[in-house]
């Protein structure tokens, strides 16, 4: 999967293109991501980025790539349950 989101950037990144054929993208994150719908239909796209995050960070974390991830995003991300809404 990380492959495929490096090309996915590179090419977002340095094409003059005026569109992009993300099918490869979503063929591949439908195998990796245990997403609550097909990737080439509508997700949360919290959780889209909690998912695919967690899997780059997997994939990286034996390399020193990871730190260069951790740098690019720079955050965390925390859930709030709140009761008595609603």
């Amino acid at each position: 999967m990380l492959r495929e989101f490096q090309r996915t950037l590179l090419h977002l990144r340095r094409s003059e293109a005026v569109c992009f054929d993300a099918e490869p993208l979503l063929q591949t994150v439908g195998k990796h991501l245990d997403l609550q719908f097909p990737a080439e239909q509508q997700n949360d796209t919290k959780e889209f980025m909690d998912k695919l995050l967690d899997r780059l960070e997997l994939e990286l974390s034996d390399t020193t790539a990871l730190d260069v991830v951790k740098k690019a995003f720079g955050a965390t991300t925390a859930e709030i349950k709140v009761s008595g809404l609603g």
